[in-house]
Formats: C-alpha cells, sequence, structure tokens
C-alpha cells in the first residue's frame, strides 16, 4: 500500500526459485513507505583514537546517532572491525547506522591502538587501572573517589583504585619553628616531563607567590617509599617566629606540559 506512510515494520518480499533438480533459493526485500530522504548523523562517545596495552579489557565508548525524522537511532548503530588486544597493532573500528527510511549515515571510525605502553603516565595508568573502563583512566579522572585526581595521584604517589587521599597529599607541619610540606614526587629521572613547584606567600589574599622563600631538599629516610618515587620537604627559609607578616603560607603545584 503506497498510499500512506510505513517504515516500520516495513513490508517484505520474497522471491524463490527452484530448479529442475529441486534446489531452491530464496531472496528477500524489505520496503518502506516515506518521502525521507535525509540521512542521520553519527557521532563519537570518547576518542578517536585510544591507546591500550596488550591484554587489557577494551571498552568502546561507543557512538550516537540521530536522525531529523526517527530521531535517537544509537540502538541500531552497527560496529564493524576485528580487534585482537593480545596482539599490538593498529586496529579500525567503523561505526554505520542507516534510518528507518534506510538511508544510510556516513560512517565514522575510532583507531585502537595496542601497544606496551613507554610513557611513565600510561605505564602507571595501566598498572592500576588497566581493568577501569576508558574514562575512569584519563588523568583528571576519579575512580576511587577521593577528590584526588589520577594525575595528582601519580605525581604524589597515591592508588588511584583506593581511597588514600588523605595519606597522599602533601603533609604540613612545623618542625623546628619552620614551617614544612612533606610530600613524594616522582623522580625526575623517571618522568621528568611533570613539574613540582612549592611557593610561599604571607597573604593569601593579594600576595606574591615566591620559589626564592623555600628550600627543597629530598629526604634522607627514604624508608618505605615506592620505586620511582622520593620523598622531599619544602622549609621555609624563615623561622615562624622571625616572620614580620605573622603569617606563612606554602603550597605545592603540579604541573604536565
Amino acid at each position: 500500500d503506497t498510499s500512506a506512510v510505513k517504515k516500520s515494520p516495513p513490508y517484505k518480499f520474497s522471491y524463490t526459485s527452484t530448479d529442475t533438480s529441486g534446489n531452491t533459493t530464496t531472496l528477500y526485500r524489505e520496503v518502506v513507505v516515506s518521502n525521507d530522504t535525509i540521512p542521520p548523523t553519527l557521532a563519537l562517545q570518547g576518542a578517536s583514537s585510544i591507546d591500550i596495552a596488550p591484554g587489557d579489557t577494551f571498552q568502546d565508548p561507543g557512538a550516537t546517532a540521530d536522525d531529523a525524522v526517527d530521531g535517537n537511532l544509537t540502538p541500531l548503530i552497527i560496529t564493524t572491525g576485528n580487534l585482537d588486544t593480545s596482539t599490538p597493532g593498529t586496529y579500525t573500528l567503523t561505526y554505520n547506522v542507516s534510518d528507518l527510511s534506510f538511508n544510510p549515515a556516513t560512517p565514522i571510525t575510532r583507531t585502537v591502538v595496542v601497544s606496551t605502553p613507554t610513557n611513565p603516565l600510561d605505564i602507571w595508568t595501566n598498572t592500576y587501572l588497566s581493568s577501569f573502563p576508558a574514562s575512569d583512566q584519563l588523568p583528571l579522572a576519579d575512580p576511587d573517589h577521593d577528590r584526588v585526581e589520577n594525575l595528582l595521584e601519580y605525581a604524589l604517589g597515591g592508588n588511584p583504585a583506593s581511597k588514600d587521599g588523605k595519606d597522599t597529599l602533601p603533609e604540613a607541619k612545623s618542625v623546628s619553628g619552620s614551617l614544612q610540606v612533606t610530600f613524594l614526587r616522582v623522580k625526575p629521572s623517571v618522568d621528568p616531563s611533570l613539574i613540582y613547584t612549592v611557593e610561599l606567600t604571607r597573604r593569601l589574599k593579594g600576595g606574591t607567590w615566591s620559589e626564592a622563600d623555600v628550600t627543597l631538599s629530598v629526604d634522607a629516610d627514604q624508608t618505605g617509599v615506592p620505586t620511582n618515587y622520593e620523598k622531599v620537604t619544602a622549609t621555609s627559609k624563615t623561622p615562624i617566629a622571625s616572620e614580620t607578616q605573622g603569617r606563612q603560607f606554602l603550597r605545592v603545584t603540579i604541573s604536565r606540559p
């Protein structure tokens, strides 16, 4: 019936042929009645290129599909491509979808690179978070919900899979009348991309932060410090009793280009 729109379920036709030996073949065709000629659009969820280590579990962030007439078609997306997470290589996943009028979208792709990590942060992430979803492995994610993001957990010797925020954060104290902050840092020889800056100010509001007023030293006792890390202490050069402003504030800033 071509007098009215009919898309779901479509009309179905079958074509059958039988030869003189009784061998039969059947083909099928689906027909929709529609004046919709606009294809749907596809959009990737997550990054267009994802790196994983051999043996890791890959959790596809997927894609979304939207159509001007049929609306959300995300459940109809078909993903194709062979991915072997046990074998290093570069793999391509392709996402396709058609609307209910059989208009195909322009396919989109995602690249998955399976390789042994060489970047120290990637190695650390793979060690602790290989079984976590890809979204929980991002530098600014907080999979253990302890308010310390993965990048800070890495920089300060924490465990991103365990709520150890209070133990990970720098420890402030007064020693022999001087303000100090002690923390773990990745050894510069292991990851020179991390930049640790310790600064002092006398006023939080309108004050000037200065590295020159602080001495940073590596502690002599490194007992219990994890491999690739070192314990360091930042000490104010001016004892609190000699501080003309009457107060001091220390801060630790960690950055990574």
